[in-house]
């Protein structure tokens, strides 16, 4: 089946491919839908986070979350989440989405934890005029023939990390702007923002999803891939620190103003500072 969860592990297999996976699928409902993109039941969260407890993970990556309107960082699942698994892997999870009918005014839960990695997404735009060659990194969706309600978001050219064309470095034209429906920041969340844009291609058309829920597998998988490079045990505490201290700043994140520090996940500079660690286990 095709869907959301596939996306995700698409994204995250893309960087870690040898890594063994866990699956615990989480239904939420339509109520849960309507009051905000990305809230789950928390019930069934829980018992998502229970049954991973069981597993031996490094990294769990969370596509979604609970919205708590006057959140104390003592909800049920900030509770089970530090009796039950605290310290045993790190817990990269999505801080959320708006629409025209959410209610969801800040980052969602478990997010919201400061012991949780939370990634919220940025826009990579291309400011280099179209390439259509295959030989080009560029991305941009072909709407032709997309049925009008699946024209998510700002189409645009995204970057693609690689060239443009020949001699055009993705450096020299790329401009980073936060992505305006992702959640605001709350409580010094989120820690991280990555490209929100998923690309979904069909036999019939190709267009952007965009959503935190693609921006934390990327932070996600490259954390996997980091872990099988410099192949030793690190607890939540140590990876959480790594990358919280390497993060830099986007090169022209121009909005919104918020005192949350937005930061980008600098993967060489995380994997420099965990392969000179020291073992704490």
């Amino acid at each position: 089946m095709v869907g959301h969860g596939s996306w995700v592990l698409r994204t995250i297999a893309e960087f870690a491919p040898d890594a063994t996976y866990h699956f615990y699928r989480i239904e939420t409902n339509e109520l849960a839908l309507q009051r905000g993109s990305n809230t789950i039941p928390e019930g069934r969260l829980i018992d998502a986070f229970d049954a991973a407890d069981s597993d031996d993970l490094d990294l769990l990556n969370v596509s979604g979350g609970v919205y708590h309107h006057r959140c104390d960082r003592e909800c049920e699942i900030a509770t089970f989440l530090a009796e039950d698994v605290e310290g045993d892997h790190l817990t990269v999870a999505a801080a959320g989405n708006r629409n025209a009918k959410s209610e969801l005014k800040h980052v969602l839960c478990p997010a919201l934890r400061e012991q949780t990695l939370a990634v919220s997404g940025y826009v990579p735009r291309c400011t280099h005029d179209y390439v259509d060659d295959r030989s080009s990194d560029q991305i941009w969706a072909d709407l032709t023939s997309v049925p009008k309600v699946e024209k998510v978001g700002a189409q645009q050219k995204v970057c693609g990390f690689g060239q443009c064309a020949p001699g055009h470095s993705c450096g020299t034209a790329r401009s980073e702007t936060w992505f305006p429906l992702c959640a605001l920041p709350a409580g010094g969340k989120p820690d991280l923002l990555a490209p929100v844009y998923y690309p979904h291609v069909t036999e019939k058309w190709s267009y952007l999803m965009p959503g935190t829920s693609y921006a934390t597998p990327v932070v996600t998988g490259l954390l996997a891939a980091i872990l099988s490079d410099v192949d030793r045990a690190f607890d939540a505490a140590e990876l959480l620190e790594a990358v919280r201290d390497t993060a830099r700043t986007p090169d022209d994140l121009d909005e919104p103003n918020f005192s949350t520090a937005q930061a980008k996940f600098d993967v060489a500079a995380t994997r420099e500072q965990l392969a000179g660690s020291q073992p704490s286990r």
